[in-house]
């Protein structure tokens, strides 16, 4: 489960500037933290996270390609495929887990 700031309950909807809410049926490349805020919903044996940084942590994907419009620090990446993406964010990874 994934929380967002923003949404509808009735006829109220709040719709952050910053991004866009996910969408049923859209694909993004998420990064993640645990949400272990008291007040976000429990659903057991569903482990909750929220999109690190609100939003520069939620990447379109439109096309098998990287929108990256919304996230200013990764626009070198825009337009990249999803895959070679998902390559460099790995090797990333790799690097800072092992300290270099």
């Amino acid at each position: 489960m994934v929380s967002q700031m923003g949404g509808a309950v009735g006829a109220l909807k709040i719709v952050p500037q910053e991004y866009d809410l996910m969408q049923l049926g859209e694909r993004y490349v998420l990064f993640l933290t645990r949400d272990v805020r008291p007040s976000t919903p429990q659903v057991p044996g569903v482990p909750a996270y929220y999109v690190l940084g609100a939003w520069p942590g939620l990447i379109r994907v439109s096309n098998n390609t990287i929108d990256t419009s919304r996230s200013p620090g990764l626009m070198q990446y825009g337009g990249s495929s999803v895959g070679v993406f998902e390559a460099e964010a790995a090797r990333i990874a790799d690097s800072l887990s092992a300290g270099r």
